[in-house]
């Protein structure tokens, strides 16, 4: 049961558990999983805000596209643990936290890691709260000191990183934004939070998701769903 006021750290709590269960059942973390992860909710005993909801989703998926990175980081900052040895808990608080860390800067930085602390005083054993804290301590030593650097948010929907005038009839989004095949599921996200409203939610199939792979791609997309996108 997800006990908290806060709908960031219910959505923190969910996206934990969801994770924790997607590796005790052994869920694959291939390119497919990674892609569109649709994590199971079924287990949640209570009505969940639905502003969690969605940042637990986003977490969810954000920790699944990157998780080989942020397992890397992972086995940097904690060396004398092979991370498939760790406990499952405390290395989905570490892989949340650190996702936050790189790619969320809406979250100040010791917010990430007071509350990666907090759910591994929840969730964890007796150890888990400062081996977390101390492993990342030293991720945000590192961030500071510029010897780690952050990805940032996912592009906005409206802001594809690139001015008009500068991109190509079918140019694919990673030469238009000088990306990697890991930030077109950012994209796609961002797509989907941009041009959501609480009356007409925008949800990409995975289909659709699967065809859009330019910026013509994309505005076509979005003008066949009646979607303005000025």
């Amino acid at each position: 049961m997800v006990k908290a006021a806060d709908p960031r750290r219910v959505a923190r709590s969910v996206a934990l558990q969801s994770l924790f269960a997607s590796d005790v059942c052994g869920r694959p973390w291939g390119d497919d999983q990674a892609r569109r992860p649709s994590p199971d909710y079924d287990w949640l005993d209570e009505d969940i805000d639905r502003t969690a909801m969605e940042f637990a989703d986003r977490l969810h998926r954000g920790v699944s596209v990157h998780r080989q990175r942020l397992d890397g980081l992972i086995g940097q900052f904690a060396p004398a643990w092979p991370v498939t040895q760790l406990p499952i808990v405390d290395r989905n608080i570490l892989r949340i936290a650190i996702f936050e860390l790189l790619h969320n800067p809406a979250t100040p930085p010791k917010a990430a890691i007071d509350e990666a602390v907090e759910l591994a005083k929840v969730f964890g054993s007796d150890s888990s709260a400062r081996f977390v804290n101390g492993v990342l301590g030293s991720v945000m030593t590192s961030l500071e000191s510029g010897e780690l650097v952050a990805a940032g948010p996912a592009p906005d929907g409206n802001k594809l990183g690139a001015d008009e005038a500068d991109v190509e009839e079918g140019s694919s989004f990673i030469e238009d934004l000088n990306a990697d095949s890991l930030d077109l599921v950012e994209l796609i996200m961002a797509f989907e939070e941009e041009f959501s409203t609480e009356e007409s939610p925008l949800e990409i199939p995975d289909e659709d998701a699967g065809s859009i792979a330019t910026v013509s791609d994309a505005v076509a997309y979005l003008k066949g769903r009646g979607i303005d996108d000025d």
